[in-house]
């Protein structure tokens, strides 16, 4: 059975609340931001916050992967690496089946032109690695808590204590009923989130994603197009 819990420490919120305070952005897609990554104790540094977003809690910007700023369509007719189908790839991609007229390049993680978080945060920022997702994993604690009335997941470093947030942000998905590609909604908010990896799969058309829910996390893969989150690590 699912359990739905709701936290609320005054010391987990103290430590939080260095790194939560520190979250700054114009809210521009393209904008840089200024802000101390949070040390979790692991090879790379956490973002207090997902792109786009002001504040821990906010949910920020939806991606469809490999675009480096928010689109009126998730869908594949609107995808940017391809040609209106997912069979008619035209940037990373390792099957002729996939490839448009049999294309294919071999590239396995995005290339910093991009990804979003490079673009839009600056050169020591990028999209995490499958293996950065489950390091983070690996040496956290997790609980659900909500932050202004936001429900999420925190993981608190079981190495350093540190504490980041992440908001139940869902993703997009086509709105029912419209029968139109440009329509789309927010599945999932206040449930769980999907969250781009920087790597795509090896077989399918599809990019690699880490998703919470209030009682389990994973790794996985979501079709390119669909919108998700992004929470970018630091690199020195």
């Amino acid at each position: 059975m699912k359990k739905h819990i709701s936290l609320v420490l005054s010391f987990g919120l103290f430590m939080m609340a260095v790194a939560f305070s520190a979250c700054s952005s114009n809210n521009e897609p393209g904008s840089k931001v200024s802000f101390e990554p949070v040390d979790m104790g692991v090879s790379v540094k956490w973002a207090p916050c997902n792109v786009g977003a002001n504040a821990p809690e906010e949910y920020g910007w939806y991606f469809a992967w490999g675009l480096t700023a928010p689109t009126k369509a998730y869908s594949w007719e609107f995808y940017k690496w391809c040609d209106g189908s997912m069979n008619k790839l035209t940037k990373y991609c390792s099957q002729a089946q996939y490839g448009l007229n049999g294309f294919v390049d071999n590239k396995m993680v995005l290339d910093s032109e991009d990804d979003a978080s490079t673009v839009n945060w600056g050169t020591k920022w990028r999209t995490p690695t499958y293996a950065e997702f489950q390091e983070l994993r690996d040496n956290c604690e997790l609980d659900n808590i909500e932050i202004n009335g936001v429900p999420g997941k925190l993981f608190t470093s079981r190495i350093t204590g540190n504490s980041i947030f992440f908001p139940f942000t869902g993703n997009t998905g086509y709105k029912p009923g419209t029968g139109a590609t440009e329509a789309y909604e927010v599945l999932g908010a206040g449930e769980s989130t999907s969250l781009w990896t920087s790597s795509r799969s090896e077989e399918s058309p599809y990019a690699g994603g880490y998703y919470i829910t209030d009682w389990m996390t994973f790794l996985g893969e979501s079709p390119r197009e669909v919108g998700c989150v992004i929470r970018p690590v630091y690199c020195e």
